[in-house]
């Protein structure tokens, strides 16, 4: 008998999903996608988009999920930056404002 799939871990499944989505939009290939995936560094100094493809995928992510484009962008360059580290990271923001968890 497999064990009931539990609301944190559904919620978790669609985020990553999305996020994953927005990044194919975003126009990132299977190499840098990966990456990305695994934990790579999202939006910064050694991050894997570049501010065109960072416009294009919180496009992506506000047309997926309904989060108006200013949320994403709301807190300055900084709190963009740290939103913006990592899947990780991101995953948290969607879950705050999709599901109020701070994690999923």
């Amino acid at each position: 008998m497999r064990p009931v799939a539990r609301l944190e871990d559904n919620a978790m499944l669609v985020v990553t999903a999305i996020i994953r989505q927005g990044l194919e939009r975003a126009g990132l290939g299977p190499v840098r996608l990966e990456g990305a995936m695994a934990g790579a560094e999202l939006f910064g100094s050694l991050g894997l988009l570049n501010s065109l493809e960072l416009v294009e995928f919180i496009a992506a992510l506000s047309e997926d999920t309904g989060i108006e484009p200013q949320d994403f962008l709301q807190n300055g360059d900084s709190a963009l930056r740290d939103t913006f580290q990592d899947v990780r990271s991101l995953s948290a923001f969607l879950s705050l404002h999709l599901y109020g968890e701070q994690e999923v």
